[in-house]
């Protein structure tokens, strides 16, 4: 089973998101979930999420922050980022940040 952590400052974003989706069916276990960045590091270096599902704007570490932390601590967990925002500049500020980062 992969692991995931899901992250998102709205308890329904996170409902929403362990609902729609028949998890274990598809190889997949749900560890974890955080409603900040801060939080979401804690269960990363506790649980050693394969994928973690993160919102980018949130108090606390927003998602891009998130990524960061997660990526200098060499946790290796693979990304996938959401938001409600239609900012393609947040996105491609996230990309370059990351990228920086890893090299």
């Amino acid at each position: 089973m992969l692991k995931v952590l899901i992250v998102d400052d709205e308890f329904l974003a996170r409902a929403g998101l362990r609902s729609i989706i028949d998890w274990t069916a598809h190889g997949y276990e749900i560890v974890a979930e955080a409603e900040n960045g801060q939080q979401a590091l804690q269960h990363a270096r506790t649980y050693r999420p394969d994928i973690i599902i993160s919102d980018v704007r949130m108090p606390v570490m927003n998602g891009i922050e998130l990524l960061e932390s997660v990526t200098l601590g060499k946790l290796n967990s693979q990304f996938i980022m959401l938001s409600s925002y239609d900012d393609f500049a947040l996105v491609r500020d996230a990309s370059k940040r990351v990228r920086k980062t890893t090299c």
